[in-house]
C-alpha cells in the first residue's frame, strides 16, 4: 500500500509539503467542512429543533371526530368503530385525516385515536375519536378535513388552534 503524503527530506515530523501535500490539506479540510455541516443539519432534523422544522406558523390541531348513532358505528365497552356496511366503514383507528386550507392545499395530516362509545340516552349511542395533527401550515380563514374517505368538513380557524369537534349526520 502507498502513501500519498510527502512528508519534507529530513523532518521526520510527518508534516505535509509540497503541491500535491497543499492540495491534500485543503481536501481534507474541505470534506472536514462538509462533514461537520452535515452532522449539524442531521441533529437539527432529528431533534425538531430547527427554526423551521414545520415552518414558522405551524401548529397542531387537535380535538375530535363524532360518528352518529344507530347503525353507523360498532360499539364494544370500550372502543368503537364505523359500521362495516355503512358510509362510515373506512373510520376506525389509525384512519388518515387530511387537513386542507380554503384554497385546497394540503396542509397537514394526522390519524384517528382509538374510538371512544359514549352513551348519549334513549339507547342511542355516538362514537368519539381523538385526532392530533402535529405541523399544521397556517392559512387564513376556515380549514377542512376529510376523515378516512368521507366528505370534507369545515373547521373555523379558531377552532383548529383551540379544539374542533367535527359530528357526522
Amino acid at each position: 500500500m502507498s502513501r500519498d503524503v510527502i512528508a519534507s527530506e529530513g523532518s521526520g515530523d510527518g508534516h505535509v509539503s509540497g503541491r500535491r501535500g497543499r492540495w491534500l490539506l485543503v481536501a481534507a479540510g474541505a470534506v472536514g467542512a462538509v462533514v461537520g455541516a452535515g452532522a449539524v443539519g442531521l441533529a437539527w432534523a432529528l431533534s425538531g429543533s430547527g427554526a423551521d422544522a414545520h415552518g414558522p406558523e405551524a401548529f397542531t390541531m387537535s380535538g375530535s371526530v363524532v360518528l352518529p348513532v344507530r347503525g353507523s358505528i360498532e360499539a364494544g365497552e370500550s372502543s368503537c368503530t364505523g359500521y362495516e356496511g355503512s358510509a362510515y366503514r373506512k373510520v376506525a383507528e389509525g384512519a388518515a385525516v387530511v387537513v386542507f386550507g380554503p384554497d385546497g392545499a394540503r396542509l397537514g395530516e394526522g390519524k384517528l385515536g382509538v374510538g371512544r362509545p359514549h352513551d348519549e340516552g334513549n339507547q342511542s349511542i355516538t362514537c368519539t375519536f381523538p385526532v392530533s395533527i402535529p405541523g399544521v401550515k397556517a392559512a387564513e380563514g376556515s380549514y377542512q378535513i376529510r376523515v378516512a374517505d368521507l366528505s370534507l368538513a369545515k373547521v373555523a380557524a379558531a377552532d383548529a388552534r383551540s379544539g374542533f369537534t367535527v359530528t357526522f349526520q
